[in-house]
């Protein structure tokens, strides 16, 4: 009973102080024309504020220190989380006034090394027996990895309301992972800010979006879920394989898109409409792209992630079982190429503001 009071608290206390940052952070990017201006990239019509992300951004760094003076977390934790402050920075900054992507990466590289390095070794990844990798190979896997999860939830972040549910479901699910296996410790506590933050980010969100998270959101969102993923299978506390499914309409479709353009040769690194989640956006809708995602996450991947949880001998293969239908749905949408499709299924919600519109340097990117 204690456990389900403090769990609600936790989530009421996340949620309704995240929904209230993100309704004056509205205004406030209205008033300093903080606009994300569509072009022939966008899935949008409608300028609209960005860099609502600031809201669960906020809320999160303030429960990390929370829990830091109240010995729920180590020094090191609250550090290696406080490495994502450098990535939310950059990613306002880029909001603001437009920045390169190499400088953007630079920094995510210097946050993903300083987090590994705040936590030090990674415990071996059971696959069946324990595989023992050296410590400059692992630090090699894990830098890399929060790179590209950080990157490629940006990337993701172009329909209203996908990328807040696919960062509720993860953490949401990984919260109650964690809690079967150790409690409700500070990394659950932690998972469930998360998720509840994002939940009332979502309020403003959901499609038709009012507002955007922009790069300070959904690579904070990135980078922070691979640091608490990285700290939990630090402290036995969580397999790598339940995330690793879990993010699996994210990564699958990033990854397949960025092998497919680099392939063609194409300019990779450039904004575009390629993905598979923009093509179904451009057939179905943003709403119905965003809940049929809700739904993978729930009812596809989450079971196969429990599954995982319970039978680590057998959580490659599981993932595995739970990734092919996703290739076969990006391979199907032709993710990675050019849509064919002439009609645009838009989202729009005009701004109640005078001269916004185009004066704004910066790629236009939804979510």
């Amino acid at each position: 009973m204690i456990f389900q009071v403090e769990l609600i608290g936790v989530l009421t206390v996340g949620l309704l102080s995240s929904w209230a940052v993100a309704s004056y952070f509205h205004s406030f990017a209205l008033n300093h024309k903080i606009i994300d201006v569509p072009n022939e990239r966008s899935l949008h019509v409608a300028p609209k504020p960005r860099a609502g992300g600031v809201s669960f951004f906020l809320v999160f760094t303030l429960a990390v220190f929370i829990l830091l003076s109240s010995h729920f977390i180590s020094i090191s934790e609250a550090s290696a989380l406080s490495c994502g402050i450098l990535v939310a920075v950059v990613g306002y900054w880029d909001d603001r006034v437009g920045l390169s992507a190499a400088f953007r990466i630079v920094v995510h590289v210097a946050a993903a090394i300083l987090a590994v390095s705040f936590l030090g070794g990674i415990v071996p990844i059971q696959v069946g027996f324990a595989i023992y990798l050296p410590r400059v190979t692992v630090a090699v896997i894990a830098v890399s990895g929060l790179v590209w999860l950080t990157n490629l939830t940006n990337f993701m972040d172009g329909v209203d309301g996908i990328a807040s549910v696919e960062a509720i479901t993860t953490a949401g699910i990984c919260s109650l992972l964690v809690i079967h296996r150790s409690g409700f410790n500070g990394l659950a506590i932690l998972f469930c800010v998360l998720a509840a933050a994002v939940a009332g980010f979502l309020v403003w969100n959901w499609p038709p979006a009012s507002i955007y998270m922009g790069d300070i959101g959904s690579g904070f969102l990135g980078f922070t879920l691979g640091v608490m993923v990285y700290i939990a299978v630090v402290r036995h506390q969580l397999s790598i394989w339940p995330p690793l499914i879990l993010f699996g309409v994210f990564v699958v479709d990033a990854t397949w898109t960025l092998v497919w353009r680099m392939l063609r040769a194409e300019r990779w690194y450039t904004p575009h409409r390629t993905h598979a989640y923009q093509h179904a956006a451009t057939l179905w809708g943003h709403r119905n792209t965003t809940l049929s995602v809700a739904c993978i996450d729930l009812f596809w991947l989450a079971p196969w992630a429990f599954f995982a949880d319970r039978q680590p001998s057998l959580a490659p293969l599981l993932l595995v079982c739970a990734w092919i239908p996703l290739l076969g749905l990006v391979y199907w949408l032709r993710a990675g190429e050019a849509s064919s499709h002439g009609k645009t299924v838009q989202s729009q919600i005009p701004l109640r503001s005078a001269n916004l519109v185009p004066t704004f340097p910066h790629n236009s990117q939804t979510g």
